[in-house]
Formats: C-alpha cells, structure tokens, sequence
C-alpha cells in the first residue's frame, strides 16, 4: 500500500461527488490540512466537501468556500456520558452520529490524522474508497491505501501536498486556509481602535501545548523590550484563555506591549494576525495560521522539525538552533533543558524583525 503516486490507483477511476475529510484536530494541524481543499475544489469543482472536526477548531473552517459542510465530533460530551456512567445513553448517541455519517454516502474518505480514533470514525463513514494518511495505531486495517506521511522538501504542510500530488491534483501556488469576512475584520478593528493601535503592529504567537517547543520567557522579554527600542510597533501578544497569565506576564515587559490572550475568538485573532506588520511565534497553530494568511512570519523551531519553505510566501523566516538530538518531537532527551530552543538568541531573532520591518 505504500509510495501510492497514482490517482487512478487510488480512487479506482473514480471522480467521486461525495468526499469526507477526517482532521479532527488541533488547531495548527487543521490549518496545515486545510491547504487541501484548493486543490480539490478546483480538481472536483462538482464535489461536496464534508469536514469532520472538533468544536475548537471548527472556527478554522467555517466560512470556507472550499466546504460544503462541518460536521463536529462532539468528543467532549462523549466523554463526559463515559465518566458519568451513562454507557446506555453514550451508545446511543454514538450509534447516532455513525448514522450520521453513514447519510453522507461518501465515495472518497480521507483520513489526515491517521490515528485509531480517525481511522474508526472513517470506517463508520464508510466510503468507496478511504485513504489514510500516515495510518498508525491500527487504522491501516481500516483503509484501503495509506500513503506514507512524508514531507519532501521540507515545506510547509508539504506531507498534505504529498497526497495531493499522489492523486494526481496540482498542488496550490499559494496556500489558503481560515477564509476572514467582514465581521471577523471589523471586529478585529474594533479591537485596535479600543487599544488606540493605529499605525501597525507586531502579533506575537508564544504559546503552545508542549513545553519543548516554547521559546524562554526571559527571551520573549528581551525581544519585547528590544523592539519597543528600535521600532514604533507595539506588539499584541495573541492566546487562549489558558495563555491569559503567562500573557499578562509577559505584556509587562514594556507599557507599549499588550495582551490579548484570551480575549478574542480564533477568528478575531486570525483576523489581527493578517493585518500584523510581522508576526513572531513558536511552533503552535496561530503562527501557521498566520503563514497561510500570507503574514510576514517568523516561525522559531526546536524540537520539531521546521519547515523550510511556504510555497507563496516570500516573507516568510524560520529559524532553528538543530542539534544532534534534533528533532526529537514528543520525546526530549534533555531534561527539561531544551537547549535548542534556549539558544535561539533575542539577538537573533531581532536582526530577522528588523530584516522583515524593513522591506
């Protein structure tokens, strides 16, 4: 099943009119899977496109073009009928939403996550032909081809162009994800106005999930403090409400540096982050989200593996301190020390801003 390259072997011929794609989350997973849906729109101009998510990063996808229809897996519910004990009413609804799926007569099923719970809800939609992608845990049982989960270049989402490319679809120029109106702009507005930001701004994205990807918080210091002294900009700094203390933390670096973790929606957010001078985050959704809304980006990388290149994007600048125990993902070897991401200098990391401000 694997090194698949040609479409008519992975969907038989078929030029399907139903197609379901399976990214449950997280938030820069879906902004990286999402660079799909060009392609097969233009591919499949006659296709209805279902998207399967959770509820937090369905904002992502809400007004796409590309898509027909969300459909949310209400995984927390599910899990809150498992830990109450409600097995009865918890089968129920699960058989439910299997008939759900099931309505949607899909002929091609992607799986993007490739992980078992993806691979089930797959299966439960049943599909012509279902294609996972990277499938692991189990879920190549469920599939009828899996394509390796490869990034060539390294590019920018480059393992979703990968399948792209193996379905015989042309890849996109530029890439494109969360779809911004007029409400989501003019609210973002409203925020600079209340802030009195009116002359530009720096968006920075520092947080994520896991701890070896962050970048010091000494170091964010340094840097807010830094570009307070060789710009105008102030800088907004952009999170969830779990972010908020850090945050706050962080803003009090210099006066002219503001937090707004926690509170905007994604949307509101994604909304600043296209009309930033220059973002800088770490590896985490809101900086990817801002890359595919063509951004000036600086995209700071340790113990993932960093992409080189975002296909479009001429203003786009990763930087990475890469060691011998690079990338080393979900498993550090270092004890807590994340020397990767430490010795990626504020030094540094200004020269690229003043770089990217300039031109």
């Amino acid at each position: 099943m694997m090194g698949i390259r040609r479409k008519q072997h992975l969907l038989r011929g078929l030029t399907p009119r139903r197609i379901l794609i399976v990214r449950l989350g997280a938030i820069g997973d879906v902004v990286f899977a999402s660079t799909i849906l060009g392609p097969l729109r233009r591919h499949f101009p006659q296709a209805h496109i279902t998207w399967l998510v959770q509820k937090g990063p369905a904002a992502l996808l809400a007004h796409h073009p590309c898509v027909d229809r969300l459909l949310i897996w209400p995984r927390e519910d599910w899990l809150a009928l498992w830990r109450a004990g409600r097995l009865w009413e918890l089968s129920r609804v699960m058989l439910a939403f299997v008939k759900l799926l099931r309505q949607g007569r899909f002929d091609v099923v992607l799986d993007l996550q490739g992980l078992l719970k993806s691979g089930l809800l797959a299966w439960c939609a049943g599909g012509r032909v279902r294609i996972g992608l990277g499938s692991r845990e189990g879920s190549s049982l469920l599939m009828h081809h899996v394509l390796p989960r490869v990034n060539p270049k390294p590019s920018f989402a480059g393992e979703y162009q990968h399948l792209i490319e193996a379905m015989a679809i042309a890849p996109p120029g530029r890439l494109a994800s969360m779809m911004l109106d007029e409400t989501e702009c003019g609210k973002a507005a409203a925020w600079l106005k209340h802030l009195g930001v009116a002359d530009g701004y720096i968006a920075l994205c520092p947080f994520t999930t896991r701890p070896q990807k962050h970048w010091p918080a000494e170091h964010w210091v340094a840097l807010i403090q830094a570009l307070a002294e060789r710009t105008t900009l102030p800088c907004l700094v952009l999170g969830g409400p779990a972010d908020e203390p850090q945050a706050h933390d962080m803003a009090q670096a210099h006066h002219s540096c503001i937090s707004l973790a926690g509170k905007t929606t994604l949307r509101e957010a994604g909304a600043l982050l296209g009309g930033a001078h220059l973002v800088i985050g770490v590896d985490t959704g809101l900086t990817h989200l801002a890359a595919t809304l063509g951004a000036p980006i600086i995209a700071l990388f340790g113990a993932t593996r960093p992409y080189a290149h975002v296909p479009g994007h001429e203003r786009a600048v990763v930087l990475s301190r890469q060691l011998s125990c690079s990338p080393c993902r979900r498993h550090p070897t270092c004890a807590g020390a994340f020397t990767c991401m430490r010795e990626l200098s504020p030094e540094q990391v200004l020269r690229a801003a003043l770089d990217l401000l300039a031109a």
